[in-house]
């Protein structure tokens, strides 16, 4: 399913529920779909699950508790990710044909339909209409705007992250690492036409960079940025440019966010 098929349906449900203020109430949504709620004190890793239950025709969200979450915008993006499978019609017609399984959000699964359900999830909680509307005043954001515009939002950073790439014109990729390693990586139009779209996952974090830094035990939890180069992330290409760097851990995963923005030749 391509991905501008899953911002739509997000888009569809965003209009029939009339959403034009921050936060995206995604419990009213799920409610007002007949979804039975099922929240709970759920133990790490788990993130949700949904089910449908064929003997009395109702969808079951299994889902972190809002109230004590350490995370409230990770909790409410593992909520919009089940809804994600619900809302995508050949997820909801797998689980209505019995299908289920917990859920690994936050775009670092493998798997297609977490992917998709991670699209849906993202775009529904962080709406097109707001990020046409922060970028038509400036074409590019810092990091930390986009964390501010997940906290308005109130969903996860990573996802605020991602967003933000698929709709600037400004060069850039967004950069997912755990303990020194890339898991995920985003780049907008401008940095694939520059060729600089793809970073393997599994690719080592440059010793020298500011997301190695933020990775390391006992760093602060605050934005580390700095200057450096391509040639320190994609060592395999024949070209390389200058780049600004801004990384941030996100506590208590033991993850860090990195944003690269790559100097252009009108820059």
């Amino acid at each position: 399913m391509k991905a501008a098929e899953v911002e739509r349906q997000a888009d569809e449900v965003l209009s029939a529920y009339e959403v034009r203020t921050a936060p995206v109430d995604v419990l009213a949504i799920a409610n007002a779909e007949g979804i039975e709620l099922a929240e709970g004190d759920y133990a790490e890793p788990f993130c949700g699950r949904i089910e449908y239950h064929r003997d009395v025709g109702t969808f079951v969200l299994f889902h972190p508790r809002l109230e004590t979450a350490k995370n409230p915008g990770r909790a409410r993006f593992s909520i919009a990710h089940e809804l994600g499978h619900y809302f995508l019609e050949h997820h909801r017609a797998l689980l209505m044909s019995g299908q289920s399984h917990n859920s690994t959000s936050n775009f670092i699964c493998d798997d297609v339909l977490e992917r998709e359900a991670d699209e849906f999830a993202a775009a529904l909680l962080i709406p097109s209409f707001a990020l046409r509307q922060r970028l038509a005043r400036r074409r590019f954001m810092t990091l930390r705007e986009i964390l501010a515009l997940a906290q308005e939002w109130q969903s996860s950073a990573t996802s605020a992250a991602i967003r933000y790439a698929r709709f600037t014109s400004e060069a850039c990729g967004v950069v997912v690492s755990q303990d020194g390693i890339v898991q995920f990586y985003s780049a907008s139009d401008e940095t694939k036409a520059m060729g600089f779209g793809f970073l393997r996952k599994g690719t080592p974090v440059p010793s020298r960079s500011k997301t190695f830094e933020a990775g390391k035990p006992g760093a602060a939890n605050s934005i580390l940025e700095g200057t450096g180069g391509t040639e320190n992330w994609f060592v395999d290409r024949q070209f390389h440019r200058d780049l600004w760097e801004e990384a941030f851990p996100l506590g208590g995963t033991g993850m860090e966010l990195t944003l690269l923005a790559l100097k252009t030749a009108t820059d």
